[in-house]
């Protein structure tokens, strides 16, 4: 079973400097696709854990009655919270994957969530470190809130010179970000 997102499974098989680009391509963008790939996740988990559970119970033999919550929708709810934290957190990883099909494949993508999220925060916070006038220029072009564009005109200036202006301040930021990455994974043997 293999289910691909784009930028997740790029981001998956990079390096750390492709790593910086890629959440600097989609800044605005990468919070979301976490969180729609923990979602996706969990819903995976949730649903082959039950339809194991439920052919296990189908299967041939004498049927107990096992103890337990005797409001299925609440432990239905507190099985999903407690999955979807497992994903968030990467704890208690194989206690929650064991029952499903594919167990080491999704411990492998909530570990690339994981460190997709921290990658994301790690450059959110370098982007901090910036002058408030460059930081809230920068943080405006790569949250979408203006293009070269809308540079020029608010800056009164030439294209190249908006270009230049946003490359500059973006290299800036990548070359901070790709030393805070390098020796995160250099440290993990990657």
């Amino acid at each position: 079973m293999r289910y691909e997102t784009d930028i997740v499974s790029a981001y998956a098989d990079a390096s750390p400097k492709r790593r910086v680009e890629i959440i600097l391509d989609n800044f605005r963008d990468i919070p979301m696709i976490i969180e729609g790939d923990e979602n996706t996740l969990k819903i995976l988990v949730t649903s082959e854990k039950r339809y194991n559970r439920s052919r296990e119970k189908d299967g041939i033999g004498v049927r107990i009655q096992s103890g337990g919550c005797g409001d299925p929708t609440a432990s239905e709810a507190i099985e999903n919270l407690a999955i979807l934290e497992a994903i968030r957190s990467c704890r208690d990883l194989d206690n929650v994957m064991a029952g499903t099909d594919y167990p080491e494949e999704y411990k492998r993508r909530a570990y690339i969530l994981q460190d997709m999220r921290e990658d994301y925060n790690l450059i959110a916070s370098q982007l901090q470190t910036l002058p408030a006038n460059e930081r809230i220029f920068l943080s405006d072009y790569l949250q979408g809130l203006t293009d070269i564009p809308g540079i020029m005109d608010s800056e009164n200036c030439a294209y190249s010179t908006a270009k230049n202006r946003v490359w500059r301040f973006r290299k800036h930021i990548k070359t901070k970000a790709l030393v805070c990455l390098t020796h995160k994974y250099s440290s993990r043997g990657e």
